[in-house]
């Protein structure tokens, strides 16, 4: 039987975070899911395999997260993943149905000794003797939770202490040694449960049993920086200025049609993008296509790439096909929240291939056939005008191939060090780390192999997961 279910909590399986325990709730609706109300008692999502450890490349892939309403096919094996929806409810819903008794109502209590009454904290650590728990589950609220060594170290509101492993995945991951305070919201009442903790004891046949850490609801702020929402199929609009035949010939930059030809595949296969290439504009012609895409509707998307390879002069300025110049800025300043108000909040990205000024590495040369520089001096750059004075607002990425005065290196047989890298990285690892990660290994990738170095500015205010 298909039925409708909401995830509550993504739950490590182990310290390496490859897989997950996905913990869900059935929703009751009238044929209409924005009025679904959660219900029932917490349970484990099956996979493929009646496998219930979830890998979390497929969760991924699947844009699974808390909050998400998703398909599922209950039978007597458990209840298994069907498909996805695009609905996501809010912690506050969510809390309105889950219970883990005969209540009709949820229930969060204030500490370890009512939710688990036969349970002992040895040392901070929650264990209970066989025969375990009757309950498994339980919210527990707390007014002061901080990470530490991979552990959840917590004062609930009957002033115990607890220090349990912390299995949450959803935001609240933390390796590090050094303790993590996170911002919770204090109870305004008695009456106010404020933030909760799930907690959770799993039936393994061991005596004692411990519990864990399934999920943690805060309704307050998390110090963890956010994630953009990166889940819409397509993501995006894609669009690829490569500028290869040029006036004067001598220009030329045929081999970029690798770049081009690995962008598009990444973009498009991997990434899910919304692809299209436009090939030698003059400079007019690439501030019109990007006032044209400015104007578009991106309001069912979650983000916006731009990628122009050319040749470049000083001042940070691309050269179009007949000689003339247009400055980057003047192409992003299309994409403010004033001018496309439907990508306001959303991430725009920019990536820059070309030359930056006429200066090399004194340990790296190559012929003119091999830069993306044709003229100037003298070295310059207005980076940091263009984002201060055009880009006053958040949510911009801007990555060069190379830094402000320097050549940007390509070869002629197999396209640039920077479009290679970038495409070899993202490729390999979007799935595990997000784009600012991602772009740091691209430095090590370019500088390594042409003494060349990418630089990139960022006002970005949380990850982006591509």
């Amino acid at each position: 039987m298909k039925t409708y279910a909401v995830v509550i909590s993504l739950s490590k399986a182990h310290h390496q975070n490859h897989t997950s325990k996905v913990y869900c709730l059935r929703l009751k609706h009238q044929g209409n899911l924005e009025e679904a109300r959660p219900c029932g008692h917490p349970f484990r999502l099956h996979a493929e395999g009646n496998r219930f450890i979830i890998r979390n490349d497929f969760l991924r892939d699947e844009a699974i997260d808390v909050g998400k309403v998703i398909i599922i096919v209950l039978s007597s094996n458990g209840c298994r993943y069907l498909s996805n929806t695009d609905y996501h409810l809010s912690i506050p819903r969510i809390m309105q149905g889950i219970r883990f008794d005969n209540l009709q109502s949820a229930v969060a209590y204030r500490g370890i000794k009512e939710a688990f009454p036969y349970a002992t904290i040895y040392n901070s650590s929650i264990g209970q003797n066989s025969p375990g728990p009757n309950q498994k589950h339980a919210l527990v609220s707390v007014h002061e939770i901080s990470l530490k060594d991979n552990n959840l170290e917590a004062v609930t509101r009957l002033r115990e202490r607890i220090s349990i492993n912390n299995r949450s995945r959803n935001d609240f991951q933390n390796s590090s040694i050094q303790e993590k305070k996170l911002s919770i919201r204090k109870p305004m009442s008695e009456e106010d449960v404020g933030d909760l903790i799930l907690i959770s004891f799993d039936s393994d046949g061991q005596s004692p049993y411990w519990g864990t850490c399934a999920g943690i609801l805060l309704s307050g702020v998390s110090t963890e920086p956010k994630h953009y929402k990166m889940d819409s199929c397509p993501r995006g609009h894609c669009l690829i200025i490569n500028n290869m035949s040029f006036d004067d010939e001598e220009l030329n930059r045929q081999c970029a049609i690798h770049d081009e030809q690995n962008l598009h595949a990444l973009f498009e296969n991997d990434l899910h993008f919304l692809v299209h290439i436009v090939n030698d504009l003059q400079n007019f012609q690439m501030e019109d296509i990007c006032t044209e895409y400015s104007k578009y509707d991106h309001s069912k998307f979650d983000a916006f790439v731009c990628i122009v390879m050319s040749h470049g002069d000083i001042g940070d300025k691309i050269i179009g096909v007949k000689g003339r110049t247009i400055g980057i800025e003047q192409l992003m300043s299309k994409f403010t929240a004033k001018r496309c108000p439907s990508l306001a909040n959303k991430p725009k990205v920019f990536f820059i291939q070309a030359c930056r000024g006429p200066a090399e590495d004194e340990f790296f040369t190559q012929s003119k056939d091999h830069k993306d520089y044709v003229a100037g001096l003298t070295c310059d750059s207005t980076l940091a005008r263009c984002i201060s004075s055009c880009l006053q607002e958040s949510d911009f990425l801007l990555g060069f191939a190379t830094v402000p005065g320097y050549v940007a290196y390509k070869q002629t047989n197999y396209g640039s060090f920077y479009m290679q890298a970038l495409t070899d990285i993202i490729k390999s690892n979007h799935r595990r780390y997000h784009l600012e990660e991602m772009l740091v290994e691209v430095n090590n990738s370019v500088s390594d192999k042409c003494n060349q170095v990418p630089a990139k500015h960022s006002t970005l205010r949380g990850k982006v997961f591509l």
